[in-house]
């Protein structure tokens, strides 16, 4: 609980990284059950972008970690009650992206996608 709490830029660091693995896995997953034939993405952006390869990795992999770094950028240079707040924000997110990386390994265990 303690790791939710903290808005230290340590932690802060931590969860953005935290967030960006976890988008990395999320379009892995997704990746893996797209491949499988049982799986389609609900998302109409996403699904479009999962089209071309060059477009996934511009979509979920590029664009993000500028976004992730820029934050770390902008969070150094913050005042507490503005980490507070970016700390609710990320951890929301990173509960977000857990959730959706837990639906994808169930769907996996159900045998909707390929398993491991």
């Amino acid at each position: 609980m303690q790791f939710l709490k903290d808005y230290g830029l340590g932690a802060l660091r931590r969860k953005l990284v935290l967030l960006y693995a976890l988008n990395l896995s999320d379009v892995l997953l997704t990746f893996i059950l797209l491949s499988s034939g049982g799986f389609r993405e609900l998302n109409p952006l996403m699904a479009a972008a999962f089209q071309s390869g060059a477009i996934t990795v511009l979509v979920k992999l590029v664009l993000p970690g500028a976004v992730l770094v820029w934050l770390y950028a902008a969070l150094r240079r913050s005042g507490p009650g503005q980490k507070r707040a970016c700390n609710r924000v990320i951890n929301a997110i990173v509960i977000g992206y857990l959730a959706v990386n837990l639906m994808h390994l169930g769907w996996m265990a159900q045998g909707i996608g390929p398993v491991f």
